[in-house]
């Protein structure tokens, strides 16, 4: 890894000889006639034109790297020079490619090391959702991370990712490795995917046996069970047929029975279809056995 220097100077090639040569030949001229001959405004002139040469040429930009160097060696053997990174939050991020992203080994100059430019490199990164990064003088880097954290796996038009808690794809998260997220489905899916899966969770004992919740129009969800169960919920009031549901598999064995779907989206009844019927078999109000 390279020492920590972020004002790099820029690869050096062969001094341009030509060009000062001449400029001390316009500067010795004019002392030759004289100041007072020329007059100030062109003595000025010529000293900006040499000003500007130097410019020109990387005069200026090479003496201020050498500075630059020099204090940060200066600084580094004063005691400024990193001996410790101190982490928290990392869980998923690889150690050694945050060391990289920061560019940083023992020894380098803290004094003149930039945390702000280190946020946003390390912000960068796949499983890095949010970073502040700290110089803890003499010797210590201080980072706090936010990664991302796996909600479930979103498929959409054929292809998988996984999604953390906002709704965003973590670009660097395999879907393979994450296969027993709960997966979703349906353009606006992400965005909806924390309330649904939060709702889901109070009853573990039918949530474990979903195989996949769809986003129906953008308005509502179908979940779909291992068994090929088909659960519909409505636009508004999803917690409160869910949670029938939830009444109604306990007291009646729902998942237990040949089903295709359960449509909740009226109030006031569930409507159930077998497999070998194509019409409603039943139709239950509140109270009724199944």
């Amino acid at each position: 890894m390279r020492r920590v220097n972020p004002r790099a100077a820029p690869k050096r090639g062969r001094p341009n000889r030509q060009r000062p040569s001449q400029l001390r030949r316009v500067w010795n001229a004019v002392w030759a006639v004289g100041p007072k001959r020329l007059g100030l405004g062109l003595v000025a002139v010529a000293f900006l034109a040499v000003v500007g040469g130097l410019w020109l040429d990387g005069w200026f930009g090479r003496q201020a790297d050498a500075a630059v160097a020099a204090l940060e060696r200066s600084s580094a053997a004063a005691g400024f020079a990193l001996r410790d990174v101190q982490v928290e939050g990392r869980q998923r991020s690889d150690p050694t490619m945050l060391l990289q992203t920061l560019d940083v080994e023992p020894g380098s100059p803290l004094l003149f090391f930039d945390p702000h430019d280190a946020r946003l490199a390390l912000e960068a990164l796949p499983w890095i959702r949010s970073a502040s990064v700290e110089r803890r003088l003499p010797d210590v880097l201080y980072l706090r991370l936010e990664e991302h954290e796996p909600l479930a796996l979103w498929q959409s038009a054929g292809k998988l990712a996984v999604i953390g808690r906002k709704g965003d794809v973590i670009a660097g998260a395999t879907p393979k490795q994450f296969t027993s997220l709960p997966l979703v489905v349906g353009p606006d899916a992400p965005k909806h995917a924390q309330d649904l899966l939060l709702l889901l969770a109070k009853t573990p004992e039918l949530s474990g046996k979903l195989a996949a919740a769809v986003r129906v129009g953008q308005r509502r969800w179908n979940l779909k069970f291992e068994n090929g169960l088909e659960v519909r919920l409505p636009e508004q009031g999803a917690a409160g047929a869910w949670r029938r549901f939830a009444s109604l598999n306990r007291e009646h064995g729902l998942l237990e029975r040949d089903l295709t779907f359960i449509d909740l989206r009226q109030e006031d009844r569930v409507i159930l279809r077998t497999r070998s019927g194509e019409l409603p078999l039943q139709m239950l109000g509140p109270g009724e056995p199944a």
